[in-house]
């Protein structure tokens, strides 16, 4: 039994919160459970800036800070040599007493490259197999666990809402960005990921597998077809794309479609800005393109609660001592359409009366 375990179980304190989760409690001898007891982290290593108060709390909660043998550390976002360096300072061959917890899948994935036997909760917005995080996600398998703000229907339904939103459609483009990856073979022994943004080429990309590096073509490629829309690929490196891009879908009569991928989180504003200006029909990921005046967006519904997100219960059960490996990946519970009343009022042409009735919610 670790050493700072063991003034714990003397207080009652694994005990009381082992009681609070519903885990029994047997011996463990040395850093290995036996018969899938629980047993806590000695060390956490917290990468990049999640939200560094609530995982505090949960923190202070379990009293985990209290323990002078529990090291805390917090490690940023940095380039790729950088962050090898840093991950290569904590040690080698790191094994379950050290649990990473990290906002990106890509630094996960680099973590996991790196210590293999090291717990690792991830949080991200993509599907965690396409990184090779985990094999399955209802029973891991590996090291990670996490949750994932992801449905694999989201894209497709964006399509079907656009194309209903709008029966006359039939040209669609969907906007990619072109600093997204979904990763590659899952072989340990291939080229380590990298973790510094390659050279970006904005244009019109073909059908072909350059496009799945990026996101999932295929499930839009026959949704696409059974309605009789064709469909292109446009890949935007940042802001400056956005003129090219929307006067190719005013050209075209064509209606846009907007992945959930970091760019165009970051830089939602802009991109509304510069479609309303040009007018055309658009869905988007997220509710906050409509805040700020766009048509319509298609948005999975996070987990848990304001107070404890899904990520922050997945964290603390591993800091309980849960084994990733065996804990399901966390996934929005559906998905939920949040409308512009003001956007859609003044689109020209309008879009068919049932993409209001459909709202979940409609801002002015």
């Amino acid at each position: 039994m670790p050493s700072f375990v063991r003034p714990l179980v003397a207080c009652g304190l694994v005990a009381g919160l082992a009681l609070g989760l519903g885990i029994g409690l047997r011996s463990v001898s040395g850093a290995q459970a036996v018969d899938d007891v629980p047993v806590p982290p000695t060390r956490v290593v917290v990468v990049g800036q999640p939200e560094w108060p609530l995982i505090q709390r949960v923190f202070e909660e379990l009293r985990i800070r209290a323990q002078p043998t529990t090291e805390v550390r917090l490690m940023p976002f940095r380039g790729d040599a950088e962050f090898r360096a840093d991950l290569r300072a904590l040690g080698a061959d790191l094994d379950r007493e050290t649990l990473f917890f990290t906002p990106s899948q890509t630094y996960a994935r680099v973590v996991q490259l790196e210590f293999p036997r090291a717990r690792l909760v991830f949080a991200g917005i993509n599907d965690p197999r396409h990184m090779c995080l985990v094999d399955d996600l209802r029973r891991p398998g590996r090291n990670a666990t996490g949750y994932m703000h992801y449905l694999p229907s989201h894209q497709v339904k964006q399509l079907q809402l656009l194309l209903d939103a709008y029966p006359d459609m039939r040209q669609v483009l969907v906007l990619v960005s072109g600093h997204n990856r979904r990763g590659g073979s899952c072989d340990p022994n291939e080229a380590a990921l990298n973790l510094d943004l390659g050279p970006c080429s904005p244009g019109v990309l073909p059908q072909d597998a350059e496009v799945s590096t990026m996101l999932s073509p295929a499930p839009l490629l026959e949704q696409a077809a059974a309605r009789g829309v064709n469909l292109q690929f446009a890949v935007a490196c940042s802001a400056a794309d956005w003129g090219w891009i929307t006067a190719m879908a005013t050209q075209q009569q064509a209606g846009l479609m907007v992945p959930w991928h970091q760019l165009f989180m970051d830089e939602h504003a802009s991109l509304v800005q510069a479609v309303r200006a040009s007018g055309v029909p658009t869905v988007y990921p997220a509710r906050q393109h409509v805040v700020v005046g766009g048509l319509m967006a298609l948005e999975p519904i996070r987990g848990g609660s304001d107070t404890l997100p899904d990520w922050l219960w997945v964290l603390r059960q591993v800091l309980n001592g849960r084994d990733p490996n065996t804990m399901p990946v966390m996934q929005p519970r559906g998905l939920r359409l949040t409308v512009g009343a003001f956007a859609a009022a003044s689109s020209q042409p309008m879009p068919d009366l049932s993409l209001l009735r459909r709202a979940d919610e409609i801002l002015p």
